[in-house]
C-alpha cells in the first residue's frame, strides 16, 4: 500500500546518482508522493566525489521518478541565497501544489580546519544547513 498519494515533497540536494538526496526522492515516490528536488551543480563541480555524470542527473532521476507513476519537477537552486527558500515553494506551489513534506538533504561543506574557516565559510553553512 502506498501510504504518501496526494502528498507532494521536496527534497533538497538531489545531485548525484549515488546520493543520498536521490535515495529519498526514489523511496518516498515508491510510496506514492510527488516528487519536488533542488539540485546546485555550482556546488557540486567543487566536490571532489562528483563526477560529469552528476551534473545532468538531475534529468535522469525526473524520468525514472515519473517512471514510478507519480509527478517529479525540479530546479538547480543556491540555497545559500536569502531568498532561496521562496523561490523553491513559489515554484512548487505553481508546478505541484502545496507540499506536506519537506526533507533537508542538502548541505554546504568545506574542508578547512579551526584555524582557516573564517566568517563567510561559516555563514554558507549555517544558510544551507540550517
Amino acid at each position: 500500500m502506498k501510504r504518501l498519494i496526494n502528498k507532494i515533497a521536496i527534497v533538497t540536494g538531489a545531485s548525484r546518482a549515488k546520493g543520498i538526496g536521490t535515495e529519498i526522492c526514489r523511496e518516498l515516490a515508491r510510496e506514492g508522493a510527488d516528487i519536488f528536488f533542488t539540485h546546485w551543480s555550482n556546488y557540486d563541480r567543487l566536490m571532489d566525489y562528483c563526477n560529469e555524470d552528476d551534473f545532468n542527473w538531475s534529468k535522469h532521476l525526473i524520468e525514472e521518478i515519473r517512471s514510478l507513476g507519480v509527478r517529479c519537477e525540479s530546479m538547480e537552486l543556491d540555497l545559500s541565497q536569502p531568498d532561496a527558500s521562496r523561490k523553491l515553494l513559489d515554484t512548487v506551489q505553481t508546478k505541484l501544489g502545496s507540499p506536506s513534506i519537506l526533507v533537508n538533504n542538502a548541505t554546504h561543506s568545506v574542508d578547512v580546519d579551526f584555524r582557516s574557516i573564517d566568517a563567510d565559510m561559516l555563514d554558507a553553512h549555517y544558510n544551507v544547513n540550517v
